[in-house]
């Protein structure tokens, strides 16, 4: 109970966020200018509906589920299954685990973040329910700090199809969306996992609707002490021993609520918050014989989302608005001078989106705007960002073999106009009788540079140019449902991707420190193959579950003379990632294996130094319990079953054997 008290105390103290008097001065001319704009974009609108034949349709249904919007690209969207089977991991762990995303993670409850196609991690997009989870000060998202436990649906989208929903996703972009429970008039889920290295997690999830109003919320609870065991070999593998984790335990809580209310069979109004606590050590590398637990992170956010939706026949208008903050403070203790680090970050975005659909054609188009200001004892002083960005996206069906979509957006961020984006795909069913799809997509894309990148003191780069990337896709992709038992899905998908201008940090030779520069070109292409097989008979069901993909980024710039990267792969971008997921399930019973291979991550730009590839297993076993209303899961898991020593990140451990156990109990009236 003390724990929330502290949230709510946390919440209070998140919304008493301040702006100075300059930046409000700024900020307020950007929305005169976009209610300037509004009024003939909502009159377009309206005209577009209002001229449609009067036609009453079903209660409308709010929803994030992404559909296939960008043809041509690659998407994935975890089905309820995945998601349910991994309620008490992060988002960085589920895609690590389940996808063909490589994440650099520093350790359970550690920094995680994600590499799509070879792209750094700031080239990853983040939204929940339309907020951009990417941090203006860092560029990225740290995955640890989202449990999939408050996500209704999960749709990735790669490179090209990034853009649908925002810029900046080189590589591609993550969507985590809620949806209302208007089909239960009540319902509770807990789950409660003991785990290894005194690992506790509690979720809890309640809710329920009527005719016209529906509710959810969720609170959750995760503390570690995570004092695994590990094989140190920072005297060489030949030399190494058994050696304790210490200072790297780690505690969140959080809530997260959804309100969805039906002002009549046209319309609806939602609201959604997420509020969060975060508290981790800070352990040195093993490299670095004091390790003394000088160093934790805290950080405090809440995000917060307002909708309405209004559709009718053929039309959609969608407008929401959205705040965020965020508050994280770094602490060394080693550190003689400064050695607190505040960093403050307040966001708000208001967009809107108009949709009209046909037979053969659907148009949508929208504009958004984005404030971020950042307060930090980092800068020299505060500094914030404002963004007006608009995009219209059309398909059509050719005929009903051949499909096709373009989408064009543009941004003005402050003082600069974006170049003109582009993602342009097709998909052509190859065979009339057969789902057999060919898939293509070009497109462009580009990243400005994060507030750190800009105005870090000291370091910061001012004259930094935005990332520019180019990328195009071409993949084929199979189902069939044999004999009413066996269906099959398969995939695969080669990519190219070059990025112009990429930012890097690197020692300044006319000072102590490092600073950032436009001084890369990487080349990126690969292939990717996705595989699902599901068998059911009886009480037999059967579900297999494979990816593979095979990456090359390289560095074609020479950033200095007789520079060695040049020409060699990007450090921690391993060329190979493989996993398999196997769940088999026979009346109330079920079991799974999960396999995942890591190939070789080379961690010097010169390629001369390496980590080892690895391969990682986890199994489990559970039962379902029906008594009447209630579902009662019982479940034990093995992580690592093999015991692998291993790293992520160069001298940062990672656990060996770990065990779980589980206990989830659901009640749903209908």
């Amino acid at each position: 109970m003390r724990e929330f008290k502290s949230l709510w105390y946390t919440v209070y103290k998140l919304t008493r966020g301040r702006v100075n008097r300059r930046t409000r001065e700024r900020a307020n001319s950007f929305p005169i200018f976009l209610s300037s704009c509004l009024p003939v974009f909502l009159f377009s609108s309206f005209s577009a509906i209002s001229a449609q034949d009067t036609i009453h349709l079903n209660a409308v249904e709010i929803s994030a589920e992404r559909q296939e919007r960008i043809k041509g690209s690659k998407t994935v969207r975890f089905d309820q299954s995945v998601l349910d089977y991994a309620v008490p991991v992060s988002l960085g762990e589920l895609l690590s685990l389940s996808s063909s995303i490589f994440i650099k993670s520093y350790g359970e409850g550690s920094l995680a973040t994600p590499s799509f196609r070879g792209t750094g991690a700031s080239h990853t997009d983040v939204l929940w329910n339309g907020i951009n989870l990417n941090s203006p000060m860092l560029g990225n998202s740290d995955f640890s700090k989202i449990p999939v436990f408050l996500a209704d649906n999960i749709n990735i989208a790669f490179g090209g199809g990034s853009l649908a929903e925002t810029s900046g996703g080189l590589g591609g972009s993550i969507s985590i969306g809620s949806q209302a429970p208007w089909n239960k008039r009540f319902f509770v889920d807990v789950t409660q996992e003991i785990a290894s290295f005194s690992t506790y997690k509690t979720f809890v999830k309640t809710g329920g609707s009527t005719q016209n109003f529906a509710a959810q919320t969720g609170v959750f609870y995760i503390r570690s002490a995570n004092d695994f065991t590990f094989t140190n070999n920072v005297n060489g593998n030949q030399n190494s021993f058994k050696d304790a984790r210490k200072y790297a335990n780690y505690e969140q809580y959080g809530l997260t609520q959804d309100l969805f209310f039906k002002i009549n069979n046209y319309q609806i109004i939602s609201a959604k918050i997420w509020a969060q606590h975060n508290f981790r050590k800070i352990p040195a590398p093993i490299i670095v014989s004091s390790n003394n637990g000088a160093e934790s992170e805290t950080d405090d956010f809440i995000h917060a989302v307002l909708d309405w939706k209004y559709s009718k026949n053929r039309s959609t208008l969608n407008i929401s608005t959205g705040y965020s903050y965020d508050d994280m403070e770094y602490e060394n203790l080693n550190k003689l001078q400064d050695p607190l680090s505040v960093n403050k970050v307040q966001q708000w975005m208001l967009n809107t989106e108009y949709e009209l659909k046909d037979t053969r054609w659907h148009w949508k188009s929208g504009i958004r705007y984005d404030y971020a200001f950042a307060n930090s004892n980092q800068y020299k002083e505060n500094h914030d960002r404002n963004q007006v960005s608009a995009f219209s996206e059309f398909q059509y069906a050719f005929t009903s073999r051949l499909l096709a979509s373009a989408v064009l957006r543009e941004e003005f961020t402050d003082e600069s106009l974006s170049p003109l984006l582009f993602s342009i795909g097709i998909d052509y069913q190859l065979l009339q009788k057969e789902q057999l799809f060919l898939k293509a997509n070009i497109s462009n894309n580009y990243h400005l540079p994060s507030l750190n990148d800009l105005y870090w003191n000291p370091g910061g780069n001012p004259d930094l140019q935005a990332e520019r990337g180019y990328s195009a896709e071409l993949g084929l992709s199979y189902k069939k449902t044999y004999a009413k038992n066996w269906h099959i899905a398969e995939e695969i998908t080669g990519f190219a991707m070059r990025v112009k201008d990429w930012i890097l940090w690197q020692p300044n030779p006319a000072s102590a420190y490092w600073s950032p520069q436009n001084l890369k070109e990487v080349h990126s292409y690969g292939a990717e193959w996705v595989s699902k097989i599901l068998y059911q008979k009886n009480k037999w069901k059967f579900d297999n579950q494979s990816s593979f993909s095979l990456t090359r980024s390289i560095n074609k710039t020479a950033v200095y003379q007789n520079d060695l990267s040049k020409n060699k792969q990007l450090i921690y971008v391993p060329e190979i990632l493989c996993s398999n997921q196997f769940y088999v399930y026979y009346g109330n019973w079920y079991a799974s294996w999960m396999i995942h291979y890591t190939g070789t991550r080379y961690i010097t730009s010169s390629n001369d130094r390496w980590l080892e590839a690895y391969t990682l297993n986890d199994v489990g076993i559970g039962r379902l319990f029906k008594i009447k209303k209630i579902n009662l899961q019982c479940a034990f898991k093995i992580q690592n079953m093999f015991d692998v020593s291993y790293q992520s990140i160069a001298w940062q451990p990672m656990p060996g054997r770990s065990f779980a156990l589980d206990v989830r109990i659901k009640f749903e009236n209908r």
